[in-house]
């Protein structure tokens, strides 16, 4: 704690003469998904109820990513439960399929009952992720189009080789560690295996430069995402994001 403090305060006065620090949007900092029961221990008290997990999560972190992969499938039953478990504060990311996505214009139930339960949750979605696995392809273009449209005004994000171009049409999904750094998109969603306090630092003060309408950073790390994200929103936090 006291390095993190020390690195942070150098940035902190760099930037100020500089004046370098721009602080013009809100980051939410989180995980992927918190239901990881090799997190109990380290993260969870070994005695705490599983169904107690979410508002645990929610009263150190504000924000999560929900990855479709984990096989959690959104609809106003599960809606429901979060919100109960969470304050109005609390943002989700919810991550979808591109092939669910293409089929939006023939509506199956499993898509109208998602779009249900992202309703339900109105405010408390920060944005929808499509990011196909290698497995996949990606969404099609009048597809993307129209699923963007159906959930505005939340920002929908894919891959940046998807991105249409241009800003305000649908923001960009980032990994720092594998790829350069965005130029499209108003809304950015940062999934990184970074821990290291100075290259979290330098990554947050990108965050901060840039002109974006919102942007959420998930720390990967199966194991220590949680130590990973703590340690990240105490850095934004003494940054003043």
């Amino acid at each position: 704690m006291a390095l993190i403090s020390v690195i942070l305060l150098e940035s902190i006065h760099t930037g100020v003469r500089s004046g370098v620090v721009r602080v013009n949007s809100q980051l939410l900092i989180g995980t992927c998904g918190w239901d990881h029961g090799h997190w109990c221990g380290p993260f969870y008290d070994p005695d705490l109820p599983t169904d107690w997990r979410l508002t645990y999560y929610a009263n150190l972190l504000r924000a999560v990513l929900v990855p479709e992969l984990t096989g959690v499938k959104v609809d106003a039953t599960l809606a429901a439960s979060w919100l109960e478990d969470t304050d109005e504060g609390f943002k989700f990311v919810i991550e979808i399929s591109a092939e669910l996505v293409d089929l939006l214009p023939q509506r199956p139930v499993s898509l109208n009952r998602w779009l249900e339960g992202i309703r339900l949750l109105a405010g408390q979605v920060a944005a929808v992720l499509v990011r196909p696995s290698p497995a996949t392809r990606s969404p099609g273009p009048a597809a993307l189009e129209q699923f963007c449209n159906a959930l505005s005004p939340v920002p929908v994000c894919v891959e940046p080789s998807d991105h249409p171009g241009g800003r305000g049409v649908c923001g960009v999904v980032w990994y720092p560690s594998k790829q350069a750094a965005p130029t499209v998109g108003d809304y950015l969603v940062a999934l990184s295996d970074v821990g290291d306090p100075k290259a979290l630092r330098q990554l947050i003060e990108w965050f901060i430069e840039q002109n974006l309408v919102g942007a959420a950073l998930f720390m990967t790390d199966r194991t220590r995402g949680f130590e990973h994200a703590q340690q990240a929103r105490l850095i934004a936090e003494m940054l003043g994001v």
